[in-house]
């Protein structure tokens, strides 16, 4: 089994633990969405993806740490997420997302957006904060294990 399917496993394990009512599979059980957060996972045969809403991250072990997935999940089910939609009109064509890292400062996680729309208009952006999934003290130990077990796999 490849890195990222075992990560994956271990994520899913964390999840069924805390949030079992919430989760959603799809693809057979390789893609994992917790309803109502925004937060979602999901694993092929060669990436780990780490997803908030429509914006996400892809992780493939060959050319990247794969602590990174594990450390954004973290930081996404745990830490205020910022959100900034650019908008041509009414038109949302670009959406960005920052989330908190340990400094309680705001890290880019990602982008995502559309060709088609209307350039002509002004552009503008609205701003949210949009707060924590769950508290870090109320799954501290949970993840700390969680880290701890994905350690041992990389």
């Amino acid at each position: 089994m490849k890195p990222q399917q075992l990560i994956f496993e271990k994520i899913e394990q964390f999840l069924k633990e805390g949030f079992e009512e919430l989760l959603v599979f799809y693809d057979n059980g390789k893609h994992i969405s917790v309803e109502e957060t925004g937060l979602w996972i999901a694993v092929d045969e060669s990436e780990l993806t780490i997803g908030f809403e429509e914006n996400y991250r892809q992780f493939n072990p060959e050319w990247e740490d794969i602590s990174n997935a594990v450390t954004m999940f973290i930081n996404i089910l745990t830490k205020q997420k910022r959100i900034t939609q650019y908008r041509k009109g009414s038109f949302i064509f670009k959406t960005k997302l920052e989330v908190e890292d340990e400094n309680e400062n705001f890290k880019y996680t990602s982008t995502s957006m559309t060709w088609l729309f209307p350039y002509w208009r002004k552009t503008t952006q609205k701003i949210s904060f949009i707060e924590p999934i769950i508290q870090y003290k109320k799954v501290a130990k949970e993840l700390e294990i969680l880290q701890e077990s994905i350690k041992k796999i990389q």
